[in-house]
């Protein structure tokens, strides 16, 4: 629908939400959600599968006006950040050994 109102891409916001998604995933992977339908609270790692995978459904289908692969590169950029701020820091005095 998108393409038929104006001819060029939609601007929004979600890829970042995924993104902050993604990160928190990767920082938090046991917080639990409360997510429709399911009526007990899911952890949120669980509830990134569900969201990545509705989005690669919708960019599998072809439908324009939702920008599905904005979405997924958002959460993979959040969780690319996420594994960076979890990994294990050397001290600074190993930074300048080979």
């Amino acid at each position: 629908m998108q393409a038929v109102i104006a001819p060029f891409p939609a601007l929004g916001a979600s890829g970042a939400i995924m993104g902050l998604i993604g990160l928190t995933i990767m920082l938090e992977p046991q917080a639990r959600i409360l997510m429709f339908p399911f009526p007990t609270p899911i952890p949120l790692w669980i509830a990134g599968i569900i969201f990545a995978l509705i989005d690669l459904a919708g960019a599998m289908s072809g439908l324009v006006g939702i920008g599905n692969f904005a979405h997924l590169s958002g959460m993979a950029v959040g969780l690319g950040y996420g594994w960076l701020l979890k990994r294990p820091r050397r001290p600074k005095s190993d930074l300048f050994r080979p």
